[in-house]
């Protein structure tokens, strides 16, 4: 069980601070329940989950320490296969986004980072690939700005090296 004050990271929410935990009576429910209230660390509002909703529970994943973030993208990160067909690709991306699962999301960021970034490549990206470009470059840039306390806009440079480009 996560404490008050802790940070998780939340599936696609991102970093997320446990305000409280709280047994809350919902409107439409009769069944008093204990609930995990999470702030996101950026962006508005309140998400509630359930204590005893293991599947959600299990979407709540313990932010990294620095040193376990630079070990993380000092490993050798694995290349992603490029899917040709768009619908295919698109399917595969976001569950790998779903996943949270770091190395995954690392791997796919690089795949379409470099790709966006290289003018020379004959791959292009369509919007549904910018769209989860940008998804994964949020989930790392508010775990790994918060953690390693760098900028937003220094995180890809800190994680690739010295690519550089625009990502609207």
């Amino acid at each position: 069980m996560y404490k008050v004050g802790t940070t998780v990271i939340y599936g696609s929410e991102g970093a997320c601070k446990i305000s409280e935990i709280t047994d809350n009576f919902f409107e439409n429910s009769d069944n008093k329940r204990l609930y995990y209230v999470l702030i996101p660390v950026k962006g508005d509002g309140r998400i509630f989950v359930p204590c005893d909703n293991e599947i959600l529970v299990a979407r709540m994943k313990k932010v990294l320490s620095p040193q376990e973030i630079r070990e993380l993208i000092s490993i050798d990160i694995p290349e992603i296969e490029w899917i040709a067909d768009n619908r295919q690709r698109n399917r595969a991306y976001k569950e790998m986004l779903r996943s949270y699962d770091r190395l995954k999301i690392l791997a796919l960021a690089k795949l379409l980072y470099r790709i966006k970034c290289n003018t020379t490549d004959k791959r292009r990206l369509y919007v549904s690939d910018e769209e989860i470009l940008k998804k994964a470059i949020k989930l790392l840039h508010e775990e790994f700005s918060l953690v390693l306390k760098i900028e937003l806009d220094e995180v890809m440079p800190y994680i690739f090296g010295n690519i550089t480009c625009e990502i609207k």
